[in-house]
């Protein structure tokens, strides 16, 4: 496509160029006096010059060729009278003719240039034009390879840096070297690493605590166990089973608020590890550790429902 629209538009200049050479000879010839050529014979110009037969001219007296190019055809180069310019054949050659009339009304110049001469005009312009951009493709292209490589290799370094990275590493990734066009992505990668990291060391802390608040709670229920076990008395053992049970209705209501408590650790970003309020010794056993784990936040809407919880 380039090289069509370059085509056409070197051959408009090239045209326009050439027709008003073709007019300016006319005008030279028109400037010539005739008074000094013969009219009964025909005069022809000598040729000075191998490129002259490309050019060619006829003056026509009267329909009577009175002088013309040693290389011009004896025929009419056109038959148009008008002064201006038409296209023709003329012994199966395309010709570009220019007529104008001479001093008198009665004399015609004609002047007439190949066809196949702009052609060549034509095509040597855009060789001259396009061999150039042929050599300097492959230079170019290789610029652009190069430049383009150098712009990936930082993306590649991170694909590396991010496919090498251990599953449990939530370290931030480096912004050295990384492209403006990139940064946002590493950014919010390392923002992504930090809430995942401090959602991990939640569920990390809630495992610990919630480890340690079912310690006591386990303890009571196998303690009550352990008496059933070896109460001789019916009416003691009853009892024994009684407080085994409470002891597991409080367990489960423990890991109930601990459920409800690391819901609300995954919807709350902060760690309020560094806030969480010490047990206080007003809070009776066996509901210390029960009500240890329900005093976190302030206020605690489950916390109202441990019965005899004083550590408020």
């Amino acid at each position: 496509m380039a090289a069509a629209l370059a085509w056409h538009e070197t051959d408009d200049e090239v045209s326009d160029l050439l027709d008003a050479h073709l007019a300016q000879t006319a005008a030279l010839l028109r400037l010539q006096p005739l008074d000094e050529l013969d009219e009964d014979r025909l005069n022809e110009a000598p040729e000075l010059d191998k490129h002259q037969p490309r050019v060619v001219f006829q003056l026509w007296h009267e329909d009577q060729l009175l002088a013309r190019s040693a290389s011009a055809p004896q025929e009419p180069l056109t038959q148009r009278r008008k002064r201006g310019f038409a296209d023709s054949q003329v012994d199966g050659k395309a010709w570009r003719v220019f007529v104008t009339q001479g001093r008198e009304s009665d004399v015609r110049i004609v002047v007439g240039e190949l066809q196949s001469v702009r052609r060549e005009i034509v095509q040597a312009s855009l060789t001259s034009i396009l061999k150039p951009m042929l050599w300097a493709m492959p230079l170019l292209a290789l610029g652009i390879w190069w430049a383009v490589r150098g712009s990936v290799r930082p993306l590649g370094r991170l694909g590396n840096a991010v496919a090498t990275r251990q599953p449990q590493s939530l370290a931030p990734l480096s912004i050295e070297g990384v492209p403006p066009e990139v940064l946002p992505l590493v950014t919010a990668l390392n923002e992504l690493f930090q809430r995942m990291a401090r959602l991990l060391a939640t569920e990390q802390q809630f495992t610990a605590d919630a480890a340690h608040e079912l310690r006591t709670p386990i303890a009571g229920i196998r303690m009550q166990a352990q008496v059933a076990q070896g109460a001789t008395d019916a009416h003691e053992r009853a009892q024994a089973l009684e407080a085994t049970v409470q002891g597991c209705d409080r367990a489960t209501r423990l890991v109930e608020q601990l459920l409800q408590l690391a819901r609300l650790d995954a919807e709350a970003t902060p760690d309020r590890s560094s806030t969480r309020p010490a047990c206080t010794s007003r809070c009776p056993s066996p509901w210390r550790a029960y009500c240890c784990a329900t005093c976190w936040t302030t206020p605690c809407a489950t916390a109202r429902r441990v019965p005899r919880c004083s550590c408020r």
